[in-house]
């Protein structure tokens, strides 16, 4: 059995010290994954993206590769989608993927589940000033970072956030700005190109939102322009351009905003990515207009008009596919968020019920403590109560009943025997005798009512002060036997142990008849055992009263002792007193 628990601790332990199991990426999984990738802003392909996706979805083997696989379906349909609403499709999938890679092992695709997240509240687009539905977008991103700065950092994956447009607030803005400062820190020192052409991307569009100052937004914009040729992703150096456009347009600076135009329009041709070429054409539209160029804006218009209305008519049917797919998961959350909200309430009638059975208790525990207390204090009082009588009768004993004996001692000293009878000399002799024994009885009594070495050294000091007094006045001898490392009683045990012995010895030494007595005190598994014993005549009757008898049950009863009493007439009395401590 301890065996087995070692082994157990062992494993134990070893999971501790090495934390979650680190998943892979199979390599057929890698390759599907890439050709998902590939067909990225190719919106007459979204049907066959959705295929692939959900096949990756279904081979997946761990949880990394489930999680991986959730952020690619967000990302098809975000990027595979010429809907405005393609980010509210995609945001159930994401969230998905943070709880699954919650426990994947893998830090930097947790980040992405997040910043996914982060995505598709970022996706949609306010007619006015271009500014996406940054709140929620940046809440989302920031907690991206984190996790990717600290590596403790496990953030509560929400069960569902509604989705919704709203324009953050200058605080949040700057705060974002200082977590993606930090977070650039760290991909500069490791030189990632693509975290840095990220980071300087998310630099532009966080001062868009903060001062409209083209100039600086154009800046970051830029860098980050750099980096994607560098690496050569054409996707993102469109979408850098795009922004390039909107943002110059919007800030009325439309030479900057025709010249990133032409040259978006000509990438998304190379591309063919007509989604891409819609977009830019609209904006190209407001430059030319602006500028004066009519029939250039018209031109722009009229072929935007004409690829938007191609992609809608080509993806209708797969749109409302995707959005009862959405609602059918969106209808599941739903329930289980219930079903989780009832869970909750009972987890909390459960908790208060619990909190009143742990306040019982501890009432009940003060309760009995105060009682004990009181108790105690109870004890103390009788015990000084008795100590105090005591000390009255013994003081009586000695000074007034010790007195009188010795004055009649000293007149019968003083009597004039030579005119006395041989008979009256006798009766005067007898009657001495008779004084001085009761003379040693009421000091040895007065004495042993309490003894200061009971209440100075404790009860070992006081037995062995008893048992030699009483040796030296009585015709039985006491041999007394206490273990070496007898225990320190409480006073009121002490004193009742004391009482107890003193009692029994003033039996044997009145009705025993016995010539040898032993008194034995020793301690074993929490208990008292005394015994107290002689070789004396024995009891004629098993059941006797008087000699004390009453009183020592009354004393053993008050320390909850059990008192046993072994006679056999002729042959002497044992009894043995268990006292627990």
């Amino acid at each position: 059995m301890k065996k087995h628990l070692v082994l157990l601790f062992l494993v134990l332990a070893y999971c501790i010290c090495n934390g979650q199991e680190k998943y892979q990426l199979s390599k057929p999984f890698l390759e599907l994954q890439k050709k998902i990738q590939a067909n990225y802003y190719q919106y007459d392909k979204l049907d066959e993206s959705l295929v692939l996706v959900n096949q990756l979805i279904k081979n997946a083997e761990n949880p990394l590769e489930k999680g991986v696989a959730l952020i690619e379906k967000s990302s098809v349909l975000l990027y595979g989608s010429s809907d405005y609403n393609s980010g509210e499709l995609a945001l159930p999938f994401s969230f998905e993927a943070a709880k699954v890679l919650k426990n994947g092992g893998d830090r930097e695709w947790y980040h992405k589940a997040w910043h996914q997240i982060s995505l598709c509240y970022g996706s949609r687009y306010a007619h006015n000033d271009g500014s996406p539905a940054w709140e929620k977008a940046l809440k989302y991103s920031n907690i991206s970072f984190k996790i990717q700065t600290d590596s403790s950092y496990v953030p509560n994956v929400p069960f569902f956030d509604t989705f919704e447009d709203k324009k953050a607030s200058r605080n949040t803005i700057l705060e974002s700005i200082d977590v993606t400062k930090e977070n650039l820190k760290m991909w500069e020192k490791l030189n990632s190109i693509p975290h840095k052409m990220w980071r300087n991307q998310r630099f532009g569009n966080l001062y868009w939102n903060l001062n409209h100052d083209f100039n600086e937004v154009e800046k970051y914009l830029l860098i980050a322009k750099n980096y994607a040729e560098i690496i050569k992703d054409s996707n993102f150096i469109n979408t850098i351009l795009m922004q390039m456009i909107l943002f110059a347009n919007l800030s009325g600076n439309y030479e900057k905003a025709k010249y990133y135009g032409n040259i978006n329009l000509q990438n998304a041709l190379n591309l063919k990515n007509e989604l891409r070429e819609s977009l830019t054409r609209d904006q190209l539209f407001i430059s030319y207009k602006a500028l004066g160029d009519n029939n250039t804006a018209l031109n722009h218009k009229i072929r935007s008009i004409e690829i938007t209305e191609k992609l809608n008519r080509n993806t209708e049917s797969t749109r409302n596919k995707l959005f009862k797919e959405r609602n059918i998961i969106l209808e599941k959350q739903a329930s289980l968020q219930d079903e989780l909200k009832k869970q909750n309430t009972y987890k909390w009638w459960l908790s208060f019920v619990v909190a009143l059975l742990l306040a019982g208790l501890l009432f009940m525990f003060y309760y009995n403590f105060n009682l004990k207390k009181q108790n105690e204090e109870i004890s103390a009082a009788h015990l000084q109560g008795k100590t105090t009588e005591r000390q009255r009768v013994a003081s009586d004993l000695h000074d007034n009943i010790g007195s009188t004996l010795s004055a009649l001692w000293l007149s019968i000293d003083n009597i004039d025997k030579s005119k006395l009878s041989k008979k009256d000399i006798s009766l005067i002799d007898m009657l001495r005798i008779n004084l001085e024994k009761a003379y040693d009885d009421v000091r040895l009594l007065s004495h042993n009512l309490l003894p200061k070495a009971l209440e100075k050294k404790g009860l070992t000091a006081a037995l062995k002060g008893l048992v030699a007094k009483v040796n030296q006045t009585s015709s039985v001898y006491f041999n007394l036997e206490i273990d070496t490392e007898f225990p320190k009683l409480s006073n009121t045990i002490e004193f009742e142990i004391y009482s107890i012995i003193l009692e029994l010895v003033n039996n044997i030494m009145k009705h025993a008849q016995a010539t040898e007595a032993f008194i034995i005190l020793k301690s074993k598994d929490k208990e008292v055992i005394m015994e107290v014993s002689d070789n004396g005549l024995g009891y004629a009757e098993p059941d006797v009263s008087g000699f004390g008898f009453d009183n020592i049950n009354a004393r053993v009863r008050s320390i909850n002792g059990v008192w046993k009493v072994e006679n056999t007439s002729g042959t002497g009395v044992i009894n043995t007193i268990q006292i627990p401590i």
